[in-house]
């Protein structure tokens, strides 16, 4: 009987243990090349969950968003001006940016459901995070630094978390469940083209992986796994070969979110009793030697590490226009298809301010395409045409992965 007792206590303690490690956060980075700064991190030391900054050595330790809703997962542009979070200050979970100081807040998402994960590109003028504004999924979504050009990068069933910017703005590397037993949350490591294209599993392991993390060279990406005891954190080449487990820590540790230095020579995370769920930050040479806890509260997580002594980032270019409206009069309307129709059929088709029919114009975080090519298929066609009048008609348009919605706000450079 005593023997029973036993193996049902233990068959709880570890079904416990697995829940709380299931809703410990992992975090997704891409860290920017330049000096080693500040690190930002999420504490609920004071009772909720709030934005804190704190010197590279643990001091200095400072709250900067002070607001009695949920800030969480800060992550700093590429010049560290500014960090992106998600707040469920507005009674849902959006997506906001600030000041480095904590000033100037400001929505960017302002949409009913949940908006989160959010890192910038490495030029800054784009902002890649995960939403299931689609009622079905998680999926992975890009905007401009503003807010604007929402376009949805993928659209697979499962879920797609975190995305991590590759330092040279090719790649956005992001976890799924994709490929996980139904009912079952173990996620890999996927990455895929700036545009969604060619998505693919770096880690295919059974074990659970998170919170992908590029080194400032893009050689590396470094990410959270259970594959060994407790929670560690790995290494692996940026096309997913030679995977190894840095962090070494014991059974009962978990280890999460890392982060690099800019300067590439260390790694942030989060690190404690892993059925505690307590957390603290801690930082680690490359190599995985030398770990220090800079908190000693149990209540941090989600490191980001600030790139200082780099030029601030210049103008993003191009011009915001409607998906779409190609003749530049504000939005979709008829006309629109109607000018396609007879740009198809070898006729004059004014487009006002815009570029001419089938002239080839860059398309920020899309592949470039001809100006009319509504469904991005390489070509002006009839069917962007039935495309428009489609969305005219208030009906769904399916598009390509990568490909914006007509009507949607997007940058376009001639």
């Amino acid at each position: 009987m005593t023997h029973s007792v036993s193996r049902v206590m233990a068959v709880l303690a570890l079904a416990l243990m697995v829940a709380i490690l299931a809703l410990q956060a992992e975090r997704a980075e891409s860290a920017f090349p330049g000096d080693n700064g500040k690190i930002v991190f999420d504490s609920d030391r004071d009772g909720n969950r709030e934005i804190y900054v704190m010197n590279a050595d643990g001091t200095g330790q400072m709250n900067l968003t002070n607001n009695s809703s949920v800030d969480m997962d800060p992550a700093w542009s590429p010049d560290g001006s500014k960090i992106v979070f998600e707040s469920s200050r507005e009674n849902q979970r959006d997506v906001f940016v600030m000041n480095a100081d904590g000033t100037g807040v400001t929505n960017l998402t302002n949409n009913s459901k949940h908006n989160g994960g959010a890192v910038w590109s490495p030029d800054g003028c784009k902002i890649a995070f995960y939403s299931d504004r689609n009622f079905v999924s998680h999926d992975i979504y890009v905007m401009n630094w503003d807010g604007t050009g929402v376009t949805q990068l993928t659209t697979d069933p499962a879920h797609d978390y975190r995305p991590a910017w590759s330092p040279d703005g090719t790649k956005i590397a992001f976890e799924s469940d994709r490929d996980a037993v139904p009912g079952v949350s173990f996620r890999e490591i996927y990455v895929m083209n700036a545009d969604g294209t060619g998505q693919t599993n770096l880690t295919n392991h059974a074990a659970d992986e998170r919170g992908a993390a590029w080194s400032p060279d893009g050689s590396k990406i470094a990410f959270q796994s259970q594959r060994d005891p407790g929670r560690q954190i790995f290494v692996m080449n940026a096309d997913g070969s030679g995977q190894a487990n840095l962090s070494n820590s014991l059974l009962t540790f978990s280890n999460e979110a890392p982060a690099w230095s800019p300067d590439g020579t260390k790694i942030a995370y989060q690190s404690g009793v892993s059925i505690s769920g307590l957390r603290d930050i801690y930082v680690m040479d490359a190599d995985g030697t030398d770990q220090t806890a800079l908190t000693d509260t149990g209540k941090e997580r989600d490191p980001d590490w600030q790139p200082t002594g780099v030029a601030p980032g210049g103008s993003c270019g191009g011009e915001s226009v409607v998906w779409g409206d190609n003749n530049c009069s504000g939005s979709t309307d008829p006309i629109d298809a109607l000018l396609t129709l007879r740009y198809d059929a070898g006729l004059s088709a004014n487009t006002g301010d815009c570029p001419d029919f089938g002239q080839v114009v860059d398309v920020a975080n899309a592949s470039p395409h001809p100006w009319g090519d509504v469904d991005c298929g390489g070509d002006v066609t009839p069917v962007d045409s039935l495309k428009l009048l489609r969305f005219d008609a208030g009906l769904s348009v399916p598009q390509a992965a990568g490909c914006p919605l007509p009507g949607s706000s997007v940058t376009v450079t001639e």
